[in-house]
């Protein structure tokens, strides 16, 4: 009888535990991409100017230009400027770079990806120009997206267009039905407590919609060439499509969440994007999520209206990037893929491949389900085997034989 009551008592008090774990680790419904508007900070990519000797006056006029709008200087920018002398810096890493990127122009600028990515190659490199580095981090198209999505849309649709026009106005008119049928039928997460915004002695929670919006981008336009070069790189076989369209879903502070290619523009891949983009968010870290960021000189924080997570008590969310430190570049230039945790890795499928495939259709890489799940599975697994070591060790103590006198 008392073993029982022992057991009842441990098992009861196990589940109270895991439904406040549960609970607490989904308390959170936030909109995924209120919330990386709010909370998900842009990782930084690396602008490198490889040189021979002193550089010219110009040249670095060219190279303090850089430096005075990079992150060093500027806290929204979201690039890092490094300089190397490849006649005398023997010992810098970054010279493997240089020696894999084929050409002999210096002064030489290179573009690489924040190191959360895991492409380790160059997204471009050329000689340095004012017009050049201009381009290189800020362009029309990306002012734009940022102005949409601080005027409170969801997510900001890209359309590369392939030059068919034919192609291109067929993807054109799917993603322009699709979404406003999105902006009809999806519906934001109920707010409840502790994801209110107080202002004085009221509480209230900025008032948005669900609301999607497009942006066909030219492949000739020189003024996005870079912001081109950026979203094309981000999977390795991207440029195996060009005369396809290919879209980008942009959310949060320029996060890309994929690519949808050709035939992959499609009701179902459209759909799951954006019920990941509208979906409840776990709070989970940034890294862990699906997407890159894009290299936009953005002042979200003076730009946001309101806050969703003003109340919320987390710990700061930090990049894949600040985890990992220095990466030997000794492949810099070998290709890479963007990688994510297993449970992500396994369920994903190609974009491209999708575009080839009879039906078009994949599973969304890290989709809504996956990824605002996969913290409280943890959490709830530990939960079971804490409770399950509870158990046996009240059975085992309960049944230990008395000692004989």
């Amino acid at each position: 009888m008392i073993a029982n009551s022992v057991k009842k008592i441990v098992i009861l008090t196990g589940f109270i535990f895991l439904f406040l774990l549960s609970t607490s680790v989904t308390a959170c419904n936030v909109p995924v991409f209120r919330y990386a508007l709010e909370r998900w900070p842009a990782d930084n990519y690396e602008v490198v100017v490889f040189h021979r000797g002193p550089l010219t006056s110009e040249d670095r006029s060219i190279v303090e230009w850089l430096e005075k709008s990079s992150v060093k200087h500027i806290p929204y920018s979201n690039y890092t400027l490094q300089t190397v002398d490849v006649a005398s810096d023997d010992s810098n890493k970054l010279l493997s770079l240089w020696e894999n990127l084929d050409t002999d122009v210096l002064p030489c600028l290179v573009l690489r990806y924040p190191v959360s990515t895991g492409i380790r190659h160059s997204i471009w490199h050329g000689s340095l120009s004012h017009e050049t580095a201009r381009v290189l981090v800020d362009s029309p198209a990306r002012r734009e997206i940022a102005e949409r999505i601080l005027d409170d849309d969801s997510a900001v649709w890209i359309l590369l267009e392939s030059g068919n026009r034919a192609n291109d106005n067929a993807a054109a008119e799917m993603l322009e039905a699709q979404l406003k049928k999105m902006e009809e039928t999806l519906r934001l997460p109920e707010p409840i407590f502790g994801t209110m915004f107080t202002t004085g002695s009221d509480t209230q929670i900025p008032e948005i919609e669900i609301s999607f919006s497009i942006i066909r981008l030219s492949p000739d336009d020189p003024a996005e060439s870079h912001f081109i070069n950026i979203l094309m790189n981000s999977e390795p076989d991207l440029f195996d499509y060009t005369s396809s369209p290919i879209a980008f879903p942009v959310y949060g502070r320029g996060r890309v969440l994929f690519s949808l290619v050709g035939d992959g523009i499609n009701e179902r891949n459209i759909h799951e994007a954006c019920a990941f983009i509208t979906g409840a968010c776990s709070c989970e870290v940034k890294a862990i999520n699906p997407g890159f960021d894009l290299l936009m000189m953005v002042d979200w924080e003076a730009g946001i209206k309101g806050s969703w997570t003003a109340e919320l008590e987390l710990p700061p969310l930090i990049g894949l990037s600040e985890l990992v430190g220095d990466v030997d570049d000794s492949f810099s230039d070998e290709k890479f893929t963007v990688s994510f945790p297993d449970e992500v890795q396994n369920k994903s499928v190609s974009m491209t491949e999708a575009a080839e495939s009879p039906s078009g259709n994949l599973s969304v890489p890290g989709t809504a389900e996956s990824s605002r799940n996969l913290l409280r599975n943890i959490m709830i697994t530990f939960g079971v085997i804490f409770v399950f070591v509870i158990v046996i060790s009240v059975q085992v103590l309960l049944r230990k034989p008395e000692k004989k006198l």
